[in-house]
């Protein structure tokens, strides 16, 4: 009796499989298409893994990429735009920021050794004569064709006009 019992119990479990099997064949069907999938797409994912980590790397690595060579070649129109400024004023060293949240600091001729933020330091006629300064810079080493000049020097007095004008115009930075 034990003996049927278990076989009947055994019978009414396959059954109720068989019908879960197939009540549930298509989604076991898509299971089953899923695991392929899975299997077929594994090193695709592998790839742009690896892709996405290079382009981390290059994306870390293009601020200074982009700034390389600007901190002489800004640092040298700052002065070219200064020039009757006196020479401890002029700048000894410019270090642009290579991170959206790093600071512009400069070394003065007067003091080379102290590095200072230049927005706490210099004028405003001062650090509008530094951003054109780096613009140009930017611009020249990546041989732009043309400049133009919107409102970029009204806060600049008279004699800095002229240092930027003779910058541009009558050296042979700007050809």
């Amino acid at each position: 009796l034990k003996r049927q019992q278990l076989k009947d119990d055994v019978e009414a479990a396959n059954n109720r499989i068989k019908a879960f099997d197939e009540t549930n064949a298509e989604l076991i069907a898509q299971a089953e298409q899923e695991k392929l999938d899975i299997a077929r797409d594994t090193p695709f994912k592998a790839a742009y893994d690896r892709f996405l980590e290079e382009l981390r790397v290059y994306r870390d690595q293009l601020p200074e990429q982009l700034m390389a060579g600007l901190n002489d070649a800004a640092r040298d129109l700052y002065n070219a735009f200064n020039r009757n400024d006196r020479n401890e004023d002029k700048l000894s060293a410019l270090h642009l920021p290579l991170a959206g949240d790093g600071k512009i600091e400069i070394c003065f001729r007067g003091n080379p050794d102290a590095r200072v933020d230049a927005l706490h330091v210099l004028s405003e006629g001062h650090v509008r004569c530094l951003g054109l300064a780096i613009l140009m810079a930017k611009a020249k080493s990546i041989s732009c064709p043309v400049i133009v000049f919107d409102d970029a020097i009204n806060a600049i007095d008279h004699d800095h006009r002229g240092g930027i004008r003779e910058a541009i115009f009558e050296s042979d930075q700007f050809a």
